[in-house]
């Protein structure tokens, strides 16, 4: 993604909010067709040892193709609403590119946990499905909210709420 060092957004804590409020992702991979990418619903874990960056969870329906390429490359995107400004042409809009190996989980507690987070409704799914997880290898944003470049821009990014034009 090209971020002009004004557009860029390094804290974590700010990427993480971002995740946590437009969890609707876009996830990116290459798989033996090509390019492919499968729109989920992610939950955005906080950092640990093992992932400093934090873990993105999701699930997906156990005849995804997803579901059997553990160890992939893949990116997920996620982004705030956008607007046009005037006058312009400029486009308000903020991004999180997360990037990461992708893996396979197939364990019930996990998934039961994961489901009961994300959807309240478990047993009967989880037969039908199966759990991804992407510990987060890079993490980048974009805030291009305004025309001016002043150090206001990066003040409070996820508390303008939403982009606003």
């Amino acid at each position: 993604m090209y971020t002009p060092r004004h557009f860029e957004e390094t804290r974590l804590d700010v990427m993480h909010a971002l995740i946590a409020a437009h969890p609707f992702g876009a996830l990116v991979r290459v798989g033996p067709n090509g390019m492919d990418t499968d729109h989920l619903r992610f939950d955005i874990v906080a950092p640990c040892d093992e992932s400093p960056r934090g873990t993105l969870r999701a699930h997906v329906a156990r005849a995804n193709p997803v579901a059997r390429e553990a160890g992939s490359e893949v990116m997920v995107m996620f982004a705030s609403p956008s607007s046009y400004v005037s006058p312009g042409p400029a486009w308000n809009y903020a991004v999180v590119h997360a990037h990461g190996r992708l893996r396979v989980m197939d364990d019930p507690a996990w998934l039961r946990d994961l489901v009961e987070r994300l959807s309240y409704r478990y047993e009967e799914m989880l037969k039908a499905i199966v759990g991804i997880e992407i510990p987060i290898g890079r993490i980048e944003a974009k805030w291009k909210v305004s025309r001016a470049r002043s150090e206001t821009l990066h003040a409070t990014p996820v508390e303008r709420d939403t982009v606003r034009g």
